[in-house]
């Protein structure tokens, strides 16, 4: 029975470090590849501000990025590129790309759109390619930039393209419990204004997904102080998709964030009881 135990918890012990190195030889592949795709989009988009996207000089690059994409894909599934400050991760990997000014630049791009991350959710087409880098490469617009670029985004069918807000390191110093109560305030006073809205304006349907989105952000915020009240705003948001899926709307970046909910809403169902 020992030379049995000994031998399971050497076993054990042998897949643990095949996994390990598995992962290290995955985030230096990701790590690789994801430098490539930062420096070809950042090019792209530079470009996009001199020539128009069917321009033969975005040939070679979009195919680049095509290829780049494809394979990032390919590795980890969904591409989370995210931009912090003067810094780029792909998937919690950091791109650092020594000696370029690609990663600053990048974020300094998506800034003005107050756009901090871009998923992708399937690689993209030579001409999905071309559409997101005009998209992007345009200039903002309104007081919701970000809204008008997912709109954008959406009319030239690019479903599959996901973004997200600014983002940015906490200050040394900075509590954390500050941080917490400044984001359930926000949160409070924003889904009480986009209810408002959104009852009192027929043509505020569009403001619907920004509630959802609200109410997720405000069931993270009521946690751990009140579970109740956190898997109550939770259920709303969970409304909102379920109607969207009967009415036969409901897209890929939206699937992904309503399953994260009730992934979240199950869970604390558990802890709770």
């Amino acid at each position: 029975m020992d030379e049995l135990n000994a031998a399971q918890a050497q076993l054990g012990r042998a897949l643990d470090e095949a996994r390990a190195g598995e992962d290290r030889v995955l985030a230096a592949k990701v790590r690789e590849e994801g430098e490539r795709f930062v420096k070809v989009l950042n090019g792209l988009l530079a470009m996009a501000r001199l020539h128009a996207p069917d321009n033969h000089a975005f040939d070679q690059p979009v195919r680049d990025l095509e290829g780049s994409l494809a394979r990032l894909v390919d590795f980890i599934g969904v591409v989370h590129l995210l931009t912090v400050e003067d810094q780029v991760y792909i998937n919690e990997i950091r791109i650092r790309l020594e000696g370029t000014d690609a990663v600053r630049d990048l974020g300094g791009k998506l800034r003005p759109h107050q756009v901090g991350g871009v998923s992708f959710h399937a690689p993209l087409s030579d001409p999905q390619i071309r559409a997101l880098v005009s998209t992007l490469g345009a200039a903002p617009e309104g007081e919701r930039p970000r809204g008008a670029l997912s709109d954008a985004l959406a009319r030239k069918k690019l479903e599959v393209v996901e973004l997200s807000g600014l983002h940015r390191f906490r200050m040394s110093g900075e509590s954390p419990q500050a941080s917490v109560r400044d984001a359930k305030a926000v949160a409070v006073r924003a889904v009480a204004l986009i209810d408002e809205i959104v009852a009192a304006t027929p043509e505020a349907e569009s403001f619907r997904e920004d509630q959802a989105d609200m109410f997720d952000a405000l069931g993270q915020a009521w946690l751990p102080a009140d579970c109740n009240r956190a898997l109550a705003t939770w259920q709303r948001a969970l409304d909102y998709w379920s109607g969207v899926e009967k009415s036969g709307g409901l897209l890929p970046p939206q699937a992904a964030k309503r399953d994260a909910v009730a992934q979240r809403a199950s869970v604390l169902r558990c802890a709770t009881g």
